[in-house]
């Protein structure tokens, strides 16, 4: 009899040889000994030869293998042979499932949190194993950041809420757009309060990471420039006018640029560089126009000023005498008047645009009262004096050819006068008057009968 053992448990037992000669199946993998046992009249000798049967690599599906956090995964695992008794499949994510049957593998699990995974499915029997591998990649979603206002007049206070639909972020990151950063590892260290004290475009950006992955959204917001604060005084008064300017913003301009209204500019990085007083020398209606600006947004204020022609000074000299009378005239006044306009008060003007061609001596051939006005002006404002000088008559003269005589005496007159007379009144002493506008009516030849002791003019 030879029996036969093929280290599974299965014998074959038979009278002779041919019996044995077959082709078994090994299901199960395994190292298995093979033991023939021959044995005749009571003697039996025997001999072994191993086998091993390897486990066949199993099978893995997953599915889907990419797509967003919290992400469902359906699992399907199988084995091509081998008979595993052990399934024990890795999730990657430090989850595991043990079963002794596939049919415990089979089913949904989700991934809540992004990142790389590897599903790994190790079968095994007879301490035999085998094992395959899947990769997964759960994506990080969108993250979601609100801000509010989006808009506003620097400082603008702006709050902010952070939060993700899934992906379990182990990292958040937020910059605000200007340099600063929150970085943190809750969604609640993010949700507060932030002022932006400069005007500007700002463009906040939340990160969200885990594992490896990350995603990021954005959100815009506009930082106005407040209209700034302009302060001058006084805001009227008389050329040369001093005026104190103090100029103030929020929304940390970086730069600053003020007219003073008549062609002057003060550009500056601070307002300090500003702060100052300021001289109007010319009368006139000035706007200083302050524009601040940062970052391409600027706002700007006015300011109106009045600076006034003050009154100018005439000198005449002498302001009196017989004519012709000379007088010496000086005109001098502040407020750079840009036309000098001086009535002589006899109907002569004297226009110009300095006092200079004002200075000068006139001569007032005619007696009688003047007044000479000086009228000075710029930039529609003007501001006048006067000055009263007193041109009197000087003593006529009066000849007679000859003074003496018999009469009847022809007497020949010749009347003249300085300060252009214009009535010429002469009594011939003896009741008789001639009234005339020129001597020329006066002068003549006369016959005294009888006699006379005087004769007025």
């Amino acid at each position: 009899m030879e029996p036969i053992s093929g280290g599974d448990g299965n014998w074959i037992n038979a009278t002779h040889s041919d019996d044995l000669n077959r082709t078994v199946t090994y299901p199960q993998a395994g190292e298995y000994t093979l033991t023939l046992n021959v044995s005749a009249s009571g003697y039996s000798n025997e001999t072994s030869q191993e086998i091993m049967v390897s486990m066949p690599e199993p099978a893995l599906s997953v599915s889907p293998v990419r797509g967003s956090a919290p992400l469902d995964v359906i699992i399907q695992a199988s084995s091509h042979g081998g008979q595993p008794i052990v399934w024990n499949l890795s999730l990657g994510d430090g989850r595991w499932i043990n079963a002794t049957r596939s049919d415990d593998l089979n089913r949904t699990v989700t991934y809540p949190q992004a990142g790389y995974y590897t599903l790994t499915l190790n079968v095994s029997a007879n301490g035999c194993s085998n094992e395959t591998s899947q990769a997964i990649t759960v994506l990080m979603p969108e993250p979601a950041l609100s801000v509010s206002p989006d808009h506003g007049s620097a400082p603008l206070d702006v709050i902010i809420q952070a939060f993700s639909s899934g992906g379990q972020p182990t990292a958040w990151n937020l910059s605000l757009g200007d340099g600063r950063w929150i970085n943190a590892t809750r969604s609640d260290d993010l949700n507060r309060t932030v002022t932006y004290p400069q005007a500007g475009d700002y463009i906040l950006t939340l990160n969200v990471s885990a594992n490896g992955c990350s995603n990021e959204t954005s959100q815009a917001i506009t930082v106005s420039m407040p209209e700034p604060g302009l302060s001058v005084s006084p805001v009227c008064g008389l050329a040369p006018l001093d005026v104190r300017i103090e100029a103030a913003a929020s929304g940390q301009p970086t730069a600053w640029n003020l007219s003073l209204g008549d062609g002057r500019w003060i550009n500056a990085t601070r307002s300090n560089d500003l702060n100052r007083t300021v001289t109007y020398q010319q009368a006139g209606d000035y706007t200083l126009t302050l524009n601040v600006s940062a970052n391409g947004y600027y706002n700007e204020t006015s300011q109106e000023i009045m600076v006034l022609m003050p009154e100018p000074a005439l000198s005449v000299s002498p302001d009196h005498g017989s004519a012709p009378l000379d007088v010496r005239i000086e005109a001098v006044a502040s407020g750079q008047p840009s036309a000098w306009n001086l009535s002589l008060g006899d109907g002569r003007w004297i226009n110009t645009t300095r006092s200079d061609d004002l200075n000068r001596t006139v001569t007032y051939q005619q007696a009688g009262d003047y007044t000479l006005t000086l009228n000075v002006s710029a930039n529609g404002y003007y501001n006048e004096t006067s000055q009263g000088i007193a041109v009197s008559m000087p003593e006529p003269n009066i000849s007679l050819s000859p003074q003496t005589g018999i009469a009847p005496l022809d007497v020949r007159m010749e009347v003249y006068s300085s300060g252009q007379p214009t009535t010429w009144n002469f009594s011939f002493g003896n009741g008789t008057w001639i009234n005339a506008t020129s001597p020329d009516e006066i002068n003549r030849m006369i016959t005294y009968r009888r006699l006379v002791t005087t004769l007025l003019l």
